[in-house]
């Protein structure tokens, strides 16, 4: 079965996805709740998709998904920032650090199920 890895610091934003992704899709779901799991966990389980929040104490989600994406198994699994940012600067922070696509909050279960059907159809 397919893995995403969900990363959050907000134990209410990790499941409501959670449960928005294994209600409404036939993927596993990981989840880690800091940068770091997130990059140990991305590179033993290797996910086709991971949602990143980008607001993170320690290792945040600009530099996690960075650190993601230097490694060459994980390179092309593409990384969704989920956050409240919506300035032109904000939005390009998102993309120059290697991210996909943006899932802006409140996240909304059709938008969720839409993009994991996007990213297992590549």
């Amino acid at each position: 079965m397919p893995k995403i890895l969900i990363v959050d610091d907000n134990d209410i934003n990790l499941k409501l996805l959670e449960r928005i992704i294994s209600n409404n899709t036939t993927c596993d779901v990981i989840s880690a709740t800091n940068g770091q799991d997130a990059i140990q966990l991305a590179s033993t389980e290797k996910p086709f998709l991971i949602f990143m929040d980008m607001m993170m104490p320690g290792i945040d989600g600009y530099e996690a998904t960075k650190q993601i994406k230097s490694n060459p198994e994980l390179a092309n699994t593409p990384v969704v920032a989920v956050t409240a940012v919506n300035t032109k600067e904000g939005i390009k922070k998102v993309f120059d650090c290697g991210c996909e696509d943006i899932l802006q909050k409140p996240i909304g279960i059709n938008t969720v199920v839409q993009l994991v059907e996007k990213y297992m159809k590549i």
